[in-house]
């Protein structure tokens, strides 16, 4: 697998990941948290996040993925929950959020 197409991979796979999040917080408001559109749709989404998981750990280092995907998640989450949800970030989260950003790069360094 190429670079590029593994960045694209473990983008597709984030983005799964978070979307799969979405939906199970939003089909945990409703009146029977699972059984309802909002829920089947997270439920989906994370098996199909499993499946590409299981096809990434094939072609990269499971250390090297586990991280730029805890990071990568953890971005869009917080984004999601501000945007999305309307949360609001303490002093200490956006110190966080800046401290992730900045490892990134490093990630790159590694990976590469």
């Amino acid at each position: 697998m190429t670079e590029p197409t593994r960045i694209v991979a473990v983008i597709a796979l984030t983005c799964t990941g978070v979307l799969a999040d979405t939906m199970l917080k939003l089909g945990s408001t409703q009146r029977h948290p699972i059984w309802n559109g909002w829920s089947a749709a997270g439920f989906a989404l994370t098996a199909c996040f499993a499946l590409l998981w299981l096809f990434l750990t094939r072609t990269m280092n499971l250390g090297t993925l586990g991280v730029v995907y805890a990071v990568g998640s953890a971005l869009l989450l917080v984004a999601t929950g501000v945007v999305v949800f309307g949360e609001r970030l303490t002093g200490a989260e956006v110190a966080g959020v800046a401290l992730a950003v900045t490892s990134l790069p490093l990630l790159g360094r590694v990976a590469g």
